[in-house]
């Protein structure tokens, strides 16, 4: 019962409150790394 609670309470905070600044920090992440890969291809060939 607790652990249902707790995963319950958990799921709702991470899904609404933080759910905007994890996708807009997921995102950065995701541009930074293509932006890098992207560039070392470039200078490499």
């Amino acid at each position: 019962m607790e652990l249902r609670d707790a995963t319950g309470v958990y799921r709702s905070h991470s899904t609404g409150v933080n759910d905007m600044d994890y996708q807009l920090a997921f995102a950065a992440t995701v541009a930074t790394a293509s932006f890098l890969v992207y560039m070392l291809i470039v200078h490499r060939t």
